[in-house]
């Protein structure tokens, strides 16, 4: 639900750019807004991807296929609508140009550096999780490919925007790495001691484990398990 909420302020971001509008507002506020939005993007797809890693089985087998090659198909599909379009209107590109804006390293009026850098962290990932078997050291080095990145491309002369919201999708895969011990520390610090209802706690855990160990297909596992997650840190929290 939150990627398509993003999708559609991105989508409102971009048609600003293409169309013109004469609402000041509308104009200012998309355009600022731009890279914050990019950002949550950004942080909640690396997210998303380390939950998938964790707990969908040859996940990381099956993402060249339903993410890298989705989404060149997809991407080449609009470069091809570009083409047409700028050969009806009369603009006209070199043949490099046109190649390279497959990959978004170039534009002929599609989106570039996003669709870059995506493809990019695609690759990272499929490299980083795949040569190295800790999950903590493959975002380790997630973040060191995107510095490279960043470096590579200030050593380009791209402009900011290639770069300066790269590492929130690393980030996010942190933060999906470390949400158990980030909860607890949550629950710790807003959940006081005599407040905590045991045995309340002990059927929430039991109520959690049984909805896990089921094997209706309808079961919600990853609400399942933050739901015994929430109920053991209470438990911890109750007998400090």
């Amino acid at each position: 639900m939150l990627n398509g909420i993003f999708v559609g302020l991105i989508f409102f971001h971009h048609f600003s750019d293409y169309a013109i509008i004469g609402n000041k507002l509308y104009n200012t506020f998309f355009t600022l807004l731009g890279q914050m939005i990019v950002s949550s993007f950004l942080f909640i797809s690396g997210y998303g991807i380390f939950e998938s890693i964790k707990n969908k089985k040859d996940y990381l087998k099956q993402f060249p296929k339903k993410r890298f090659l989705k989404l060149f198909i997809n991407f080449s599909i609009a470069i091809i609508m570009f083409i047409i379009y700028n050969l009806i209107v009369g603009n006209v590109y070199d043949l490099k140009t046109i190649l390279l804006s497959f990959i978004g390293w170039t534009s002929i009026g599609n989106s570039d550096w996003y669709i870059f850098a995506t493809f990019f962290l695609y690759i990272c990932i499929l490299f980083s999780f795949n040569i190295v078997k800790r999950k903590e050291v493959s975002i380790l080095l997630m973040f060191a490919l995107s510095c490279i990145y960043i470096l590579t491309m200030v050593y380009l002369g791209r402009s900011a925007a290639w770069y300066d919201t790269i590492l929130c999708f690393p980030f996010g895969m942190a933060i999906s790495y470390f949400k158990d011990n980030l909860a607890k520390v949550i629950v710790e610090t807003i959940e006081d001691k005599n407040s905590i209802d045991l045995q309340r706690a002990e059927a929430a855990k039991q109520r959690a484990l049984d909805r896990l160990n089921s094997n209706n297909p309808s079961i919600d596992v990853e609400r399942a398990r933050i739901a015994l997650n929430k109920a053991l840190n209470r438990i911890d929290i109750f007998h400090l």
